[in-house]
């Protein structure tokens, strides 16, 4: 019996133009569909498939003619069908191993990739997950005159931030990466962050909405890193955005659901994804109950160990070191905190607060698991950083909603 998940094999070469084919297919070929994807300002979805593979065939005949499945790719993708044994060349360049194998580029950049059968319903919850956010239809931008090319930033200065705006009328990533672009160095995150505040304010919500998802999805190749804080910085600008923007809201709850249906399955980018999403959208209850039901069934995965730090402060602000405890080593974490704030010393009360959070959390996360040297470690290591009274009131704070004695809050005495 064939395994749902196939190898790659020999077998007469067969073009994606033969009859049958999901009308959602295109017959362009894999490079005129990225070209198509990019002009277009859509994702580039390849599908790895092979005439001798059931899971593919049976895909094509009720996976990729479902309508929302379809609806769904019609509005936000170029689908490239890839038959391995017609093109071994591209399906060696992919990395393509097995099949059905379903890749999900943003321009070049790959985002996300699933290895064997999905259903419909499995299928869209996967690309809901993966793909970034979209501009409401209402907020779309307008056509570019002629001889303003798209991805052109804008420079113009704010009179009243003295921060560089940002133009509604033209598509929001290609701003922003231009204008990552023509830094020397990076973009400072704050600095965005208030600028698609204020396109939020003059009502493009959506655009503002996905701007911010980009500086997330982009933030460690092009902005400057602040202790990997993107959540505590982006979170807030994009509930803001969702609380004045129903629709918006609505789409990043959805967003969030999806991953929370396949949390046992997605990589650590779709997890620190979910973490922002949840903050952004009130799930916090949500997130903790998903991570509760899935560690009382399995060990963390190493996806979930990679994107661990995403939760710091929001189970720490819950409370929930219990979980926090399955997912990281307190003493290991603060010390890759104190190596962070090294290489990126706070320079301002927000990041110091950030950083005193994260702390106070791991310490949370030693006490309730009776971890005496662990919470003494972090202890140590948050004077070292910080030996504020906001500092010792934090940990002393995590002591307490933890019902355990603090342990090595003396060395704040010490002078």
């Amino acid at each position: 019996m064939l395994a749902w998940f196939t190898s790659i094999s020999s077998a007469a070469l067969i073009t994606t133009a033969a009859l049958g084919e999901p009308p959602v297919f295109s017959q362009a070929g894999f490079e005129a569909d990225r070209a198509a994807a990019t002009e277009s300002n859509r994702l580039h979805l390849v599908y790895a498939t092979a005439s001798w593979c059931p899971p593919c065939q049976q895909m094509k005949k009720t996976t990729w003619v479902d309508d929302t499945v379809v609806s769904w790719l019609e509005s936000r993708a170029v689908v490239t069908p890839l038959d391995v044994d017609a093109f071994p060349s591209k399906s060696a360049e992919l990395r393509v191993r097995a099949m059905p194998t379903m890749i999900l580029f943003a321009g070049e950049r790959e985002l996300s990739r699933a290895v064997g059968y999905r259903s419909a319903d499995q299928l869209a919850s996967w690309l809901e997950a993966s793909a970034p956010a979209m501009p409401a239809p209402s907020e779309e931008a307008e056509d570019v005159p002629a001889g303003a090319p798209a991805d052109e930033a804008v420079v113009e200065e704010s009179a009243d931030s003295g921060t560089a705006a940002l133009d509604p009328s033209r598509p929001i990533r290609p701003q922003l990466a231009a204008r990552a672009a023509a830094m020397e160095t990076y973009l400072d995150l704050e600095v965005e962050i208030q600028a698609l505040r204020a396109l939020s304010a003059e009502g493009a919500h959506a655009m503002a909405a996905e701007g911010l998802m980009w500086l997330f999805e982009n933030e460690r190749r092009m902005v400057r890193r602040k202790d990997d804080a993107r959540i505590e910085f982006l979170a807030p600008a994009m509930r803001e955005v969702a609380e004045a923007h129903p629709h918006t809201a609505e789409r990043l709850t959805s967003q969030r659901d999806a991953i929370t249906r396949a949390l046992a399955a997605v990589d650590a980018r779709s997890l620190q994804k979910w973490a922002l999403l949840c903050s952004a959208t009130g799930g916090d209850d949500t997130m903790a109950d998903a991570l509760a039901a899935l560690l009382a069934e399995r060990a963390p995965t190493p996806a979930l160990r990679t994107a661990s730090g995403s939760f710091v402060s929001m189970l720490g602000e819950q409370g929930r070191y219990d979980l926090l405890a399955q997912l990281i080593s307190p003493s290991r974490y603060a010390d890759s905190l104190a190596q962070s704030a090294r290489r990126f010393p706070a320079t301002t009360d927000a990041e110091a607060g950030i950083r005193r959070a994260r702390l106070a959390a791991a310490y949370g996360a030693a006490l309730s698991t009776n971890d005496t040297p662990a919470a003494q470690a972090v202890a140590e290591t948050t004077h070292a950083l910080d030996p504020s009274p906001e500092a010792r009131a934090a940990l002393a704070q995590a002591a307490e909603a933890t019902d355990r004695d603090p342990v090595g809050l003396d060395v704040f005495l010490v002078e």
